[in-house]
């Protein structure tokens, strides 16, 4: 799997979106506009009138981890228990 995360433009000819939907990127178009800091799940990756034709990732999105304690052992689970309680990672904006 490719790492976009790298600061750099990216050639595109089409197929589905390289990125998470929430990633904020900028995006160069056949139509010669570029598009800045919209999340990539706005843009159609696909061959449309406008195609995207190279893009940048601006601001990675990266999915909260989630996984389950239990409270009187301080274990952590991957999966739930009955006697667990369910944790999402607070992320930063």
């Amino acid at each position: 799997m490719v790492d976009y995360n790298d600061g750099k433009w990216h050639g595109w000819i089409g197929g589905k979106c390289p990125v998470h939907p929430e990633t904020v990127v900028d995006v160069s178009t056949s139509g010669g506009f570029t598009v800045h800091g919209e999340r990539a799940g706005f843009f159609n990756w696909g061959k449309s009138a406008i195609s995207i034709v190279a893009f940048t990732v601006v601001k990675e999105y990266k999915e909260p981890r989630e996984f389950w304690i239990d409270p009187l052992s301080n274990a952590i689970f991957y999966k739930p228990t009955p006697s667990t309680i369910h944790v999402r990672e607070a992320v930063d904006d």
